[in-house]
C-alpha cells in the first residue's frame, strides 16, 4: 500500500544526493520541494492507514527505515557543504581584511607610524 509512496521518495531522496555529491545545487530547491511533497503524500497515507487500523509491517517499517538513513546522509553531505562555504567565506573575509590594510599602508603610511 506504501510502496509507490516510498518509490516516489526513495527515488527524490537518491536524487538528491547524487545533486550533493556532484555539487549540482542548482537542482536542490526542485528536488527539497519534491522531497516535501513526497513526504506529504506518504505521511497522508500512513495516517489513512493508522485511522483504519493498520499498522506497518516489518517490510514497511525497514523500508521507512533505510529512506530515514538515506535523508541522513544528505543532511550530512549539506553540513559538510556548509561547513565548506563557511571555510570559503573566512577564508575570503580574511583575504579582503589583508588586502584593505595593504591598501591602506600603501596610501597612508604615516597613520601605522609608532609613536
Amino acid at each position: 500500500m506504501l510502496t509507490p509512496c516510498f518509490d516516489r521518495l526513495e527515488e527524490t531522496v537518491d536524487q538528491t544526493t547524487s545533486a550533493l555529491l556532484a555539487r549540482d545545487l542548482g537542482r536542490i530547491d526542485a528536488l527539497d520541494k519534491r522531497k516535501s511533497q513526497n513526504i506529504e503524500a506518504l505521511f497522508g497515507q500512513m495516517n489513512r492507514m493508522s485511522a483504519a487500523g493498520i499498522v506497518l509491517d516489518e517490510a514497511e517499517q525497514a523500508r521507512f527505515s533505510a529512506i530515514l538513513g538515506k535523508m541522513e546522509v544528505n543532511l550530512a553531505l549539506i553540513c559538510e557543504h556548509m561547513a565548506e562555504t563557511a571555510q570559503v567565506a573566512d577564508e575570503v573575509a580574511a583575504a579582503t581584511s589583508w588586502a584593505d590594510l595593504e591598501h591602506f599602508t600603501m596610501e597612508a603610511p604615516e597613520l601605522l607610524a609608532v609613536a
